[in-house]
């Protein structure tokens, strides 16, 4: 299925958010919890739910003040069995995240029937030495029931795609389909150096059963901009779908 991820557009209301992926053509979403009270309000997701006919597949977190909102997230996805929780690596130093990742998160999935997923993040490094992010490379991400791979964030590292696709093999859940155009990440899929639709022939050949998503920065999309925003998403779910079905 392909997914709209809500952390492509933070400054705006849920609802609109739900009416720009349905216009643009998308088949569900993942809400990304942030400092919005709509992204922690699960009744009114559910009815948001209802109202456009989207399903919401995978909630991810904020990367600002991840912290923050750990509450929050677990208050509101228990209300949606059987989605994904699409949780980043922790950085070196967010030693509350790391924790609840490792103790708390599994323990969410069992007992109210989701799923966790590990997602990798970018290669980054702290003084150009130590990595900004723990537990982030293919084995370690491994250990989760499920594996998310951003495209971009794999970019940074020496593996490329069609090996960490057959790597990650049928633990792989979620694949962000996210590309890098002038050295900016997180453009849209078609408009990038990465050949995102390589990246789709590839996961058709493994012939993967999970979600696609699109999460577009949202400098990148253009926020604010409707007119510009809505052709930029028509865009990405048209080139997704192309090279994809």
């Amino acid at each position: 299925m392909l997914l709209l991820s809500s952390a492509s557009m933070p400054h705006y209301g849920i609802e609109r958010f739900f009416r720009f992926a349905l216009q643009a053509g998308f088949e569900g979403v993942e809400i990304n919890i942030d400092e919005r009270f709509d992204t922690h309000d699960a009744a009114y997701l559910k009815e948001l739910e209802g109202d456009f006919r989207l399903p919401v597949r995978s909630f991810s977190l904020t990367a600002t003040n991840t912290e923050k909102y750990l509450k929050a997230y677990q208050k509101c996805v228990r209300e949606f069995p059987g989605v994904r929780l699409a949780l980043h690596s922790p950085e070196l130093f967010g030693f509350e995240y790391q924790k609840w990742l490792q103790k708390i998160a599994p323990k969410l999935a069992s007992k109210y029937g989701l799923t966790l997923c590990r997602v990798n993040a970018p290669l980054r490094f702290y003084f150009g030495l130590i990595p900004q992010y723990s537990q982030n490379s293919l084995p370690q991400l491994m250990k989760a029931p499920a594996v998310g791979l951003d495209i971009a964030a794999l970019s940074s590292t020496s593996v490329e795609p069609s090996e960490a696709i057959r790597k990650v093999g049928e633990r792989l859940a979620q694949v962000y389909l996210t590309n890098i155009r002038q050295e900016v990440p997180n453009s849209p899929p078609q408009d990038g150096r990465i050949a995102i639709d390589e990246v789709l022939k590839q996961l058709k050949k493994q012939q993967y059963a999970g979600d696609l998503v699109v999460y577009i920065a949202p400098e990148q999309l253009g926020e604010g901009d409707d007119e510009r925003m809505l052709k930029t998403l028509k865009e990405a779910a048209s080139y997704c779908k192309k090279h994809w079905k």
